[in-house]
Parts: structure tokens; C-alpha cells; sequence
């Protein structure tokens, strides 16, 4: 694939791009591309430059090609290359609510490894984008590693990973679980395949290993085991744009930029609704009411649903970087990109940040 991505940079539009990635002549569009085309040019982009790799996508369909298509195209030989993918957490806005926190316990473990600098291709959504998280350092502070051999206090454990967003339960039955039955530890971590038992004698961890959480026997012996948060939104933590955990020399692709901004619209659109719904139906009396807890069963860590003035405020982070990209487009920075083509993208540019604009008057219409 080595050969192929050295071929794709010797098409002159191509080389053109990473020139203009390399002169700081950025943002520049590149349009007739299909979507494995625009992985190519992204990809050879990405290796040419030796920048870390973020695509933007629409949706987690097109997300699951475009991973799909990078790790072949940047995979050495017969190992393909490691592709992160962050999708957005399921978000109830209504108290009650049974639902499953696989998104947002995937999103915890992505959002992990790229704080430790473990992903250097990644494919996210625009969605994903739109949501606020907890900052890179807290989310690395809040994560705790088991090692066999050293001294905890199962206690204590048991509050951090309370903490943590965990919910204990008699038996571990899935993730975000955890169980203390004397000196046993048991805990289902995001990132695990399987959960973990950890046997204290006393205060020392004496055994340390995986197990099936069907027959609860032990798999696999284990020296050490990292126990992530199994939330996203820590009790007390300032919150943070998943931006703020991308390299800072990260080369950022936007696949199909109309797709993306009207996705954009989508979500403010959904979260317009859900608050006039709320607000119709007499559940909330003010935008600071709209923050009920998200709940993966009775017993899960409560944790605050975004407001909609958070909502706008993180769209209209998203879409200022649209509107920035489509202000400072010049003539030199396009790869032969026709001046209606020009004038579509910035038309698409502009509509996301209008549609931001008119979810703010909404906001200024509920009562404080």
C-alpha cells in the first residue's frame, strides 16, 4: 500500500494539497472525489506530511467505511493500521429512561486512548464533535491501574470507581459494573474484553485475572489491569471540546463538508425540539431544569444531560470552525476547484453557523 500512497502524491492536484498542508496555505478543498478517493488523498496526505490523521464525517455508517479503507490503505504489509473511531453518546433527556451506555463507554475508551497519544488515525463524527467532555488530564487522573503484588485499599477502590461513574451490583453483569464481596474485587472496565477479579489478602492484591462472565470462572491470569471511568461527564470537572484531545499538529479532513454541516443542523434542530417538547409538556421551567441524569439502569451514577444553551454553545464551536475555514478559503489554497463549487462550499460553510443562530433566539424565549 507503501507504493500506492507514493503514486497518489505524484498526481500534480495531489501534490498541490500537501504543499499547501505544508505552507500553511490551509483550508483547501479538494472536490470530484468518490469516498474511497477521498481516503487515498486524505491517507497519502497524512504520510506524506507525517501528520496525525483526523477525518470528519457525517455519520457513523460513513465513519465505519473510511476506518475500514484506512487501516488497509495504512497498514504495513499484513497488519492493518490502528484506526480510532469516536462516535456521540446516546443522549434521554427525560428521567426514567432505560437505556444502554455502549456508545458512551466506547467514546471513554477512544477518548483514552487519544489523551495517552496511543491513535494517530482518527475517524470521527460530527456529532461526536458536538459534545462536550471531560478534559484529557482528568479522564487520565480518573483512571485507575490494578497491579499484582502492590497494596490498595478496597474501600477506597470501591468509592473511586463510585466516583468514576461505576454502579455496584451483586454480580458484575456488564459494563460499568463493579462487585466487592469480601476481599474479592470485581470490575467490568471500558476497553475490556472481559471483566477482572482482584483477590486481596488483606490489603494486597494476591491474584489478578480475567474471567467469563457467563460460567464467572477465571480465563486468564493478568499482572496488571487498567480500570477506565464508566462515565464520560465526571462529577465537578469543567467540561472540554473533544478538540482539546487531537495532536496539535493534526492534519483534520472534513469528508463531504455539506453532509457534515447538515448534521450539524439535525442535532440543534432534535435539540430545539426535545426542548419545546419538555417545556409544552410542563417537565421543565427553564433551560437550567434540562439537565436530568442519564441513567444506564436504578442504580447507575447519575450524570447531567447538556443543556440546550450547552448545545449551542458547543455547535457554534463547531460551526465557527466551518465559518473560519470558509472565510479564510483563498483562490490559491483550492485544488482546482471551480468558483461555483467555491460558492456551494461556503454556502454550506455559513448554514450551520445560521442554524446555530436560530436555536440562540429560541434560548433567549425561555424563561431564566
Amino acid at each position: 500500500m507503501r507504493q500506492l500512497l507514493q503514486a497518489l502524491m505524484r498526481i500534480p492536484e495531489a501534490e498541490a494539497l500537501a504543499a499547501a498542508v505544508e505552507t500553511g496555505g490551509c483550508p483547501a478543498a479538494v472536490t470530484g472525489l468518490g469516498g474511497v478517493h477521498r481516503t487515498q488523498i486524505a491517507g497519502a496526505a497524512a504520510v506524506r506530511t507525517g501528520r496525525p490523521l483526523v477525518m470528519i464525517c457525517s455519520d457513523e455508517s460513513e465513519a465505519g467505511r473510511l476506518a475500514g479503507d484506512l487501516e488497509v490503505l495504512l497498514g504495513e504489509g499484513e497488519t492493518p493500521c490502528r484506526v480510532g473511531k469516536l462516535f456521540a453518546r446516546e443522549l434521554f433527556v427525560r428521567a426514567g429512561t432505560v437505556i444502554s451506555r455502549q456508545w458512551e463507554h466506547n467514546r471513554i475508551a477512544a477518548l483514552y486512548e487519544l489523551s495517552c497519544g496511543k491513535e494517530q488515525v482518527v475517524v470521527v463524527t460530527a456529532e461526536a464533535l458536538l459534545q462536550k467532555t471531560s478534559p484529557p488530564r482528568l479522564l487520565r487522573e480518573a483512571a485507575i491501574t490494578l497491579e499484582s503484588g502492590k497494596r490498595y485499599d478496597p474501600a477506597a477502590l470501591a468509592l473511586r470507581l463510585t466516583e468514576a461513574g461505576y454502579s455496584r451490583a451483586d454480580q458484575v453483569e456488564g459494563v460499568g459494573q463493579f462487585a466487592l464481596r469480601g476481599g474479592i474485587l470485581d470490575v467490568f472496565s471500558p476497553l475490556m474484553a472481559e471483566p477482572v477479579r482482584c483477590e486481596f489478602f488483606d490489603d494486597e492484591v494476591d491474584s489478578l485475572g480475567s474471567f467469563d462472565i457467563l460460567s464467572q470462572r477465571r480465563t486468564k491470569n493478568l499482572e496488571s489491569a487498567l480500570l477506565l471511568p464508566a462515565a464520560e461527564l465526571l462529577p465537578g470537572a469543567e467540561q472540554a471540546s473533544v478538540f482539546d484531545y487531537f495532536p496539535a499538529n493534526a492534519l483534520l479532513c472534513l469528508s463531504e463538508a455539506g453532509r457534515v454541516g447538515e448534521r450539524v443542523k439535525n442535532v440543534l434542530w432534535q435539540a430545539r425540539e426535545d426542548t419545546e417538547s419538555l417545556l409544552a409538556a410542563g417537565e421543565i421551567r427553564s433551560v437550567e431544569e434540562y439537565a436530568p441524569p442519564v441513567r444506564a439502569g436504578p442504580a447507575a451514577h447519575p450524570a447531567p444531560a447538556p443543556s440546550p444553551e450547552a448545545l449551542a454553545e458547543e455547535a457554534a464551536e463547531f460551526a465557527q470552525i466551518l465559518r473560519r475555514g470558509s472565510e479564510q478559503c483563498r483562490p490559491e489554497a483550492f485544488v482546482r476547484l471551480p468558483p461555483a463549487q467555491t460558492n456551494a462550499l461556503r454556502w454550506q460553510m455559513s448554514s450551520a453557523r445560521d442554524a446555530v443562530e436560530k436555536f440562540e433566539k429560541l434560548l433567549e424565549m425561555i424563561p431564566k
